[in-house]
């Protein structure tokens, strides 16, 4: 599977997102333009179109959806929260590479709530540390196998080197972590008791979806179509820390190494290459 095939597979939708309340109504060609930019290359830039924005392109990827997918031939192992250790992968362990961002593949993952009255339905958020590329995925509880299956039916898309770690707090809902080593290699972290700042990257991007999804949100009702335009309007909004490009276009040039690619982004001492717009 190409690079092209990865990022569809990251959201799936039946729907195309033209007419949405959420869609900002301007291409990535034309936020390059008014930025400032250049464009894409021309055979990049028609695959990322693809893969974010013709309908069905992910869903034809994957087969299934976090909360409705078949059971599958090797079950995962049984994991009960009385065996969660939080303190076995605490984030001082982590390689030095991943604080630095000069390494692609590491993941901040967080829980967002809603308003208990509205049920128990809540949202995983996603983000890779380098790209700053956000998947969100629908849970219908704080159930942690359920929460850790619906992130290994994301990220099994993405080869292993753009999987490689996620880094968490420590909250129950996140105790079955040895799941994704068991079944995709994925190493876990913990912030420290009462950090949330060690991952401020899936911090801050909690407050981006905020302004769409209030806590009264019934996330239970909301539309995919709705939950797959808010990731697509994410990561294709330029950012200043990665030189004005997209999440989604990082993401590209780190899955197809024959594309322009950012070398850490937050790193702007002499002898680290900072990337500001376009090579």
């Amino acid at each position: 599977m190409g690079a092209t095939a990865f990022a569809a597979c990251l959201q799936q939708s039946e729907l195309s997102p033209e007419g949405s309340s959420l869609h900002a109504g301007s291409s990535v060609r034309e936020i390059a333009r008014d930025t400032g930019k250049a464009e894409l290359p021309e055979t990049a830039r028609d695959d990322l179109s693809v893969c974010l924005w013709s309908p069905g392109a992910a869903s034809r990827a994957v087969q299934g959806s976090a909360h409705g997918a078949a059971p599958t031939a090797n079950p995962l192992p049984a994991q009960t929260a009385w065996s969660f250790h939080p303190d076995e992968q605490p984030i001082e362990q982590r390689p030095p590479e991943i604080a630095t961002r000069t390494s692609f593949g590491h993941w901040e993952g967080d829980l967002m709530m809603f308003r208990r009255e509205l049920g128990q339905h809540n949202l995983t958020s996603l983000v890779e540390r380098q790209s700053r590329y956000t998947i969100l995925i629908r849970n219908r509880d704080r159930n942690s196998a359920g929460i850790m299956s619906g992130m290994i039916e994301k990220l099994q898309a993405l080869p292993a080197p753009a999987r490689q770690s996620i880094t968490f707090d420590r909250g129950t809902e996140f105790s079955s972590y040895r799941l994704l080593k068991h079944k995709l290699g994925i190493d876990s972290y913990f912030c420290k008791p009462q950090a949330p700042w060690q991952k401020g990257t899936v911090e801050n991007t909690n407050g981006q979806v905020r302004r769409f999804l209030l806590r009264d949100t019934n996330i239970a009702v909301l539309s995919e179509e709705t939950l797959i335009d808010l990731c697509e309007r994410l990561n294709e909004t330029p950012r200043k820390c990665l030189g004005y490009r997209t999440p989604a276009e990082v993401l590209m040039s780190s899955l197809d190494q024959g594309l322009p690619g950012l070398s850490n982004p937050d790193q702007r001492s002499p002898g680290k290459p900072w990337v500001r717009g376009y090579p």
